[in-house]
């Protein structure tokens, strides 16, 4: 008895999306219709930071990085004072 998996082919070049796809699967996400994941899986979207950058680009909604740069101090008082300095900074830009 041979135990072989199916394997999916995946397409080896990457895939181009037009922006009227970009925007609709946005706004099928924004609408909490569906997850990332279940995005990804639903439209064959096979780069994991695709959506993400949609989002910001074609989104209503504002949409914060998650990654921070550094560790948190150890005082934290300092360090809510250095996130607070961040984020006046980035409001007079």
């Amino acid at each position: 008895m041979s135990t072989k998996k199916k394997i999916s082919k995946i397409p080896s070049t990457p895939q181009i999306y037009n922006e009227a796809f970009k925007r609709q699967v946005v706004s099928e996400f924004e609408r909490g219709l569906f997850t990332k994941a279940e995005l990804r899986r639903r439209y064959t979207i096979l780069g994991s930071s695709c959506i993400p950058r949609w989002k910001k680009k074609y989104g209503k909604f504002t949409y914060e990085d998650k990654l921070t740069i550094g560790r948190p101090m150890k005082d934290p008082q300092q360090q809510c004072i250095k996130e607070l300095e961040a984020q006046l900074a980035k409001k007079e830009e």
